[in-house]
């Protein structure tokens, strides 16, 4: 493998895993709260509810997320978003109706073939990746896609188109040549009259 190609190689790498934790990794600004700073939110309901139900840090429970989104008052007149993660073990909408928090819920009907391309892309990319460092090692075109292919062909009976017939001036060699062939098609009828193959023939001129 040349120098100049796996360079290249590692910088698609690089960049696919960089590409990968960009699509994984949450806003840094949001807060993720644990099970027991969710629990101790809701008891002092400690969330910013003086927001208009369409604002999007409006106290929102994403149903197949399983996530609570909206913003903390800190009590500094600077709303923190955060975000909670629950399990199915979890009713959050009831804890909120239990301390008289309001909010909303979002059903979020994406679709599976949605979810589904959400959690391929990033490996589609990088296999997209491999593919072009591979047409690239091997000099673009139909190459990627014959590689591990053998290049032998198969000999057929119609594939040859050129006969004895078409010798012209070597009338000893094509008699040899025949002989052999004949042999190598019927030797039978060669080995009853005691006759052996020759282990060659020398061509010459």
């Amino acid at each position: 493998m040349r120098s100049g190609g796996l360079l290249y190689f590692v910088i698609l790498i690089v960049l696919a895993v960089v590409l990968v934790n960009m699509l994984s990794r949450g806003n840094p600004d949001v807060e993720e709260l644990n099970s027991q700073q969710w629990n101790q939110a809701v008891q002092d309901r400690a969330f910013n509810t003086d927001l208009r139900k369409t604002s999007e840090n409006y106290l929102t429970i994403l149903d197949e997320d399983q996530t609570v989104e909206g913003q903390l008052d800190t009590g500094k007149g600077n709303p923190q978003n955060f975000e909670y993660s629950y399990t199915q073990l979890t009713d959050v909408a009831s804890q909120l109706d239990e301390a008289n928090v309001a909010y909303s819920v979002d059903p979020q009907n994406t679709g599976f073939w949605l979810t589904l391309l959400g959690t391929l892309a990033p490996i589609l990319l990088i296999v997209l990746f491999f593919i072009l460092f591979m047409s690239s090692m091997q000099g673009g075109g139909n190459k990627v896609m014959s590689f591990g292919k053998s290049r032998a062909r198969r000999m057929t009976k119609d594939q040859p188109k050129v006969t004895f017939s078409d010798v012209a001036g070597a009338d000893e060699a094509v008699q040899e040549l025949t002989e052999i062939k004949e042999f190598l098609e019927a030797p039978q009828k060669f080995q009853k009259l005691g006759a052996r193959i020759p282990k060659g023939a020398l061509l010459v001129g």
